[in-house]
């Protein structure tokens, strides 16, 4: 059987799935898959903005090398680094929704005039 791979993107250090935005629940159904051949091919028209993680160490690294990016890396994480790369989106919901920072922000928004 072939080896499928979903998309990801690494963007500032976080990972972000492509098929569940980052505000929604964890939906692992909503993923689409990619045979390897396919990935193969779009990594090679990608110009260095695609890679491949099909292990752990590959998914760290590609996410530790966006940190000090301005752009995102597109990763197609290989199927078995599911629970891997929930742990890590979950991190990122953590860092963006929950911390004091996105509480100012919305608090700020709440107290805005509503529009008419």
């Amino acid at each position: 059987m072939s080896e499928r791979f979903f998309r990801a993107a690494a963007l500032a250090g976080r990972l972000h799935l492509r098929d569940i935005r980052d505000w929604e629940s964890w939906d692992p159904t909503a993923l689409k898959y990619h045979s390897e051949d396919e990935v193969r091919w779009l990594t090679r028209v990608g110009n260095g903005l695609h890679r491949i993680a099909r292990n752990i160490e590959d998914l760290v690294q590609a996410v530790r090398d966006s940190k000090n990016g301005r752009v995102s890396v597109t990763i197609y994480v290989h199927e078995e680094l599911l629970g891997e790369a929930k742990a890590r989106w979950e991190d990122m919901q953590r860092d963006l929704y929950q911390s004091p920072l996105a509480a100012r922000v919305s608090n700020s928004a709440a107290a805005l005039p509503a529009s008419r």
